[in-house]
């Protein structure tokens, strides 16, 4: 019985998990002015670092989205966002990381010109 607990054990240990957390119609800082969606989508991460379950700092879903809106010029806000809780395993270390996808909002144009 015991080769068995250890292989549970084991199994336990090397296992990921990635658990849905949300579902957003919008979120960031959508302009007031006209704007557009684009067709691609984006994603930003956020994560931190675990050794033998000591963490080292809590990943922020602020940080993910903006990652997400950096690596998308001109974003202001994403559409359609899936945010993500992801716990990759490797061995006695791992990681938490909050992933989210979604799609750019971009202004058409900024409120200077809107205005005029």
């Amino acid at each position: 019985m015991k080769p068995l607990t250890a292989l549970i054990a084991g199994a336990c240990v090397l296992c990921a998990c990635r658990v849905p957390i949300a579902h957003l119609s919008a979120i960031g800082e959508p302009s007031a002015v006209a704007v557009h969606a684009s067709s691609e989508r984006t994603t930003g991460y956020s994560c931190r670092w675990w050794v033998l379950g000591v963490t080292f700092g809590v990943p922020r879903i602020e940080e993910a989205v903006a990652d997400a809106l950096a690596n998308s010029e001109g974003a202001s806000a994403l559409l359609d966002a899936e945010l993500v809780g992801s716990h990759p395993v490797y061995g006695l270390i791992g990681r938490h990381c909050y992933e989210i996808t979604g799609t750019p909002w971009r202004p058409l144009r900024d409120a200077g010109e809107a205005s005029q």
